[in-house]
């Protein structure tokens, strides 16, 4: 039984074994450990690296020191239920200089000596077995770079009466307990104490201190560091960051959470995500495309909204919130800004959570986002579709692209081969379409349709009159009265024709005072 409880205990120190025996005859008696270690256990990994930022921040000291010494202790824990014996390190440091709160020349850090997903079952209440395994701990520990100066972070114990005598703790998030990922200078995870890149003999240059584990031989060098004014940067950014929050309730756990949600997102961020959706073209103004989709309560509405090469054609508007209360929660959706011609439009959807926390901060955008795809499809009997965005040009030409007129797309098959809508204007009291191949489109009809939905114009190609002569022939019909203006959000929409075609705009007589006026 003895050689199990031993071998539990100092696996890797043959050293300390015989000193366990030796006490435990003097004794006469066992350390408290169950009959076998717990099988059923599983310690999850280590918590990740801790930000400089963060340390600042759980920070009440942050100092340059140089090491002085390093021994074995016993921490006592008293919980309500139970006394607990921990193997303790107990470091002391010379201060250089204070970089956040101040104190004595000297610190004093205890630090628990064992992690805190270590398997290792340490005895509740024999103290003098406890420091011993603090000192074969101690034994192990890499000394390295005890010889370099040093920025520590570091807070007042958590055990009262070691705050009261003046003692610290090494700094981590709130809700992680120091311990060996803390004080392991070689660790790549939450250290606390960050030596310097080289001894201060070595270099004249501003000192630089690593944040990433060291590499493999004593003056190795890490892949990460921070200068010294870089690091008095991040104290001073810390210090307007406390300033802006004075006395606002609830400010405190939300820089917490905001460092809890940046750890999160840089250790396993999001893909984006993919969308499709599907419509009916020449749908009106405020056309729903997805949703509406419900948000929880909250102090504020959350903000979406879209990018990309279509975005101008979308957004987002709050669906069912009939008592414009945001914390009652609310409803979101999709919807079409105009008409939208038949195609396939890409919109990257952005969407940042409701500013409810009192520190004003949002998770990074890019981590919220969805690449939209929003097919269009026309009806039966469509032959074409197109933004017709007029706007004056030279010649009274329109077009959809109000820096040159171009119709977008312009190109379409009728008939079994290609033909392009090269030009719309009107003027002089007449609308005019040029078509190449030159062609009539028998049967068929063109509709302007308005941001509401509505048919603004229609036009019966068997109506048409033809004008010009050769490669310069055109389409006219005699409209009359100017059918559109610069700025109107138009699809144009060439089509079939039904057999009573009604509402189509005549070849009519225009009465002599109508006025011609181009655009």
């Amino acid at each position: 039984m003895l050689n199990r409880v031993a071998a539990r205990v100092f696996g890797r120190a043959a050293c300390a074994v015989a000193c366990i025996f030796a006490l435990l005859a003097a004794c006469g008696s066992e350390p408290p450990y169950p009959t076998d270690p717990p099988t059923d256990i599983v310690y999850p990994a280590p918590p990740e690296a801790t930000s400089p930022e963060e340390l600042v921040y759980f920070s009440s000291v942050v100092a340059r020191v140089e090491f002085l010494s390093a021994s074995a202790g016993v921490r006592i824990y008293q919980t309500e239920d139970d006394r607990r014996a921990q193997p303790a390190f107990v470091f002391r440091f010379r201060v250089v200089e204070y970089l956040k709160g101040s104190g004595d020349d000297e610190l004093t850090v205890r630090v628990v000596a064992l992690g805190r997903y270590d398997p290792i079952i340490y005895p509740d209440e024999n103290e003098a077995l406890t420091l011993m395994i603090a000192q074969s701990r101690l034994d192990e520990r890499d000394t390295r770079w005890d010889d370099r100066e040093a920025v520590v972070f570091l807070r007042p114990s958590h055990i009262s009466a070691e705050a009261e005598s003046g003692v610290y703790e090494f700094a981590d998030r709130g809700d992680l307990s120091p311990g060996l990922y803390a004080y392991d200078i070689a660790s790549s995870r939450n250290r606390a104490w960050l030596p310097a890149v080289a001894s201060a003999s070595s270099s004249s240059l501003e000192p630089r201190y690593l944040t990433g584990a060291p590499g493999a031989q004593s003056g190795g060098a890490a892949t990460k560091s921070i200068s010294l004014s870089e690091m008095k940067a991040l104290v001073a950014a810390n210090e307007e960051m406390a300033a802006k929050g004075k006395n606002v309730p609830g400010y405190a756990d939300c820089i917490e959470e905001k460092f809890e949600l940046d750890a999160r997102y840089k250790r396993d961020p999001p893909d984006m995500g993919f969308a499709e959706y599907r419509i009916h073209s020449g749908q009106p103004a405020g056309y729903r495309i997805a949703g509406p989709y419900a948000r929880a309560p909250a102090a504020y509405y959350d903000r979406l909204w879209f990018e990309g090469p279509d975005s101008d054609l979308f957004a987002s508007r709050i669906a069912n919130d009939p008592d414009n209360d945001p914390a009652t929660g609310y409803a979101r959706e999709y919807v079409a800004l105009r008409p939208i011609p038949e195609g396939e439009y890409k919109a990257l959807v952005n969407f940042q959570y409701s500013a409810w926390r009192p520190c004003g901060y949002y998770p990074e955008v890019a981590l919220n986002m969805i690449e939209a795809t929003i097919i269009a499809a026309a009806p039966d009997g469509v032959v074409h579709e197109a933004f017709f965005d007029p706007a004056a040009l030279k010649g009274g030409a329109a077009g959809a692209d109000l820096s040159n007129g171009v119709l977008a797309p312009t190109d379409f098959a009728f008939g079994g081969a290609g033909a392009s809508l090269d030009s719309i204007r009107w003027q002089s009291q007449a609308v005019e379409m040029r078509l190449s191949p030159h062609t009539r489109l028998p049967n068929h009809h063109a509709d302007f349709i308005a941001p509401d939905g509505s048919v603004a114009l229609r036009l019966d190609f068997d109506d048409a009159s033809e004008t010009g002569e050769g490669a310069s022939r055109a389409l006219s019909w005699n409209v009359c009265a100017q059918p559109w203006r610069g700025g109107d959000l138009l699809t144009l929409r060439l089509s079939e024709s039904p057999t009573d075609l009604i509402g189509a705009t005549l070849d009519a007589d225009c009465s002599a005072s109508a006025t011609s006026t181009a655009n």
